[in-house]
């Protein structure tokens, strides 16, 4: 191989090693700030099911797709077999999507969704790597409105989301890159998901 294929090859290497070690200062980072906030959170959606309500999820483009991660990870299941949860992610549908874009603006596209679909007593997580998308703002704004809990997951940045989030409900990854904010909020929908569980099963069989 000519030498400056094997630099590029080498140069490439390192960015990708670059990755994997910034992956784990953030997540060795977020195992010691994060299990608490993330039990309480774990402890509101027990809460919420149990007194027969729905869990919603929201976030753009990423997040979106985290969003849909936590409702799938719901209403199918995680590692046990048990009734599926009421859970609705607002990403999902796109012709609710396009229509509340279009007449509304996208602002209101989780807002308006949360107006026709929410009660008091549900939960949101409203997930936004910056804390400052408009739309997930709104949504936890009329959540909020509507007598819901607002679970907020964001970065460390402060931001306007957070203001929104019940006491003690903010999920901030250490973090102020999206792809490692990401990734941590993945890890979070897995250790609730596990937990979740737990206290499920713990709940059927006492």
């Amino acid at each position: 191989m000519p030498s400056s294929k094997r630099a590029l090859t080498g140069d490439l290497t390192m960015s990708i090693a670059k990755i994997f070690a910034e992956h784990a200062q953030v997540t060795a980072r977020a195992a010691e700030e994060l299990p608490e906030t993330l039990e309480r959170a774990v402890q509101a959606v027990h809460a919420c099911l149990r007194a027969g309500h729905k869990i919603f999820a929201c976030g753009n483009g990423g997040s979106a797709a985290d969003a849909q991660h936590l409702v799938a990870e719901l209403i199918g299941r995680f590692l046990h077999e048990r009734q599926a949860l009421p859970a609705i992610a607002l990403t999902a549908d796109a012709a609710t999507l396009t229509a509340i874009s279009n007449d509304y603006g996208y602002e209101r596209v989780f807002a308006r969704q949360l107006e026709g679909l929410a009660a008091k007593g549900d939960l949101l997580f409203a997930i936004s790597t910056s804390g400052n998308s408009p739309n997930v703002v709104q949504a936890a704004q009329t959540a909020r409105s509507l007598g819901c809990v607002v679970v907020a997951m964001t970065g460390e940045r402060d931001s306007k989301l957070a203001a929104h989030a019940d006491p003690g409900l903010l999920v901030r990854a250490p973090s102020t890159v999206t792809a490692r904010i990401q990734e941590v909020h993945s890890l979070c929908i897995h250790a609730i998901a596990d937990t979740l569980d737990a206290l499920l099963q713990q709940q059927a069989h006492p």
